[in-house]
């Protein structure tokens, strides 16, 4: 989850929060206080219980106008522009290393599905599936793009509302992305951990995948985590010249 500092992201289950630079307010049903039956609620039905507070915050910023944005959305990689032609996309340039921040730089990369209202327009609201490294991307267009029947996923009075974005994080999908190599492990079963007989194979082939990952993307690794992907949440943030936005994860 965003702690208080406005950094880190977590599992919160899905709760929403609303979140500004320097503090961050819960709105909806703290993680620690959600029974197992809560915690299976489908995504339809959480998100109506809380339109009323997605984007319910007002903001100076909210009404930004296109020419003020620092990012420049246009159209997207065939892959998501072909089934959610209804999307845009930016990218935008960010330290490796938030500790140096003019020192080498990597590109995260997000889709943006528009407010269908600019009358109602209240402000943005960030998805990440979790995972890890599942991309937010194609997942906002999928929880935006209406069915055959004409229903979305999101309730059109959230979409009336917010602008929806997917970033995907650094090292996934359309951003930079991290490689570990060859990933024929994962297509077969793997050794039983509770089969005490099968732990040493299994040990062993985590251990060779995690050294491959030091070989290929070394240098990127110690910088792939939670605290760097909620640095690159608010630097975009601060490009579409939002005040705070309102953010919905899970896993």
């Amino acid at each position: 989850m965003l702690n208080r500092k406005g950094i880190g992201l977590g599992n919160v289950g899905p709760a929403l929060r609303s979140v500004s630079p320097s503090r961050t307010v819960a709105v909806g049903i703290p993680h620690e206080r959600m029974g197992d039956n809560v915690r299976r609620i489908p995504l339809l039905v959480g998100v109506i219980a809380l339109v009323t507070s997605v984007c319910g915050f007002p903001s100076a910023a909210s009404p930004v106008a296109e020419a003020e944005q620092s990012l420049q959305f246009g159209a997207c990689p065939q892959d998501l522009a072909t089934p959610y032609p209804h999307l845009d996309c930016a990218t935008l340039q960010v330290p490796l290393d938030y500790g140096r921040p003019y020192g080498a730089k990597i590109t995260v990369m997000m889709s943006r599905a528009k407010a269908t209202n600019p009358d109602k327009r209240r402000g943005v609201l960030f998805l990440n599936p979790g995972g890890p490294g599942g991309g937010a991307a194609e997942y906002a267009g999928r929880l935006t793009a209406p069915s055959a029947t004409g229903q979305t996923r999101i309730p059109p009075s959230v979409l009336e509302m917010c602008d929806i974005i997917g970033m995907d994080p650094r090292g996934v999908a359309h951003s930079t992305p991290l490689s570990c190599g060859d990933l024929s492990l994962w297509a077969a079963p793997l050794p039983d951990p509770d089969a005490a007989p099968q732990r040493p194979e299994l040990w062993k082939l985590l251990g060779e995948f995690a050294a491959s990952c030091q070989r290929n993307a070394g240098s990127m690794l110690p910088f792939v985590n939670t605290n760097t992907v909620a640095k690159d949440m608010d630097r975009i943030r601060q490009e579409l010249g939002e005040q705070k936005i309102s953010y919905r994860g899970f896993s």
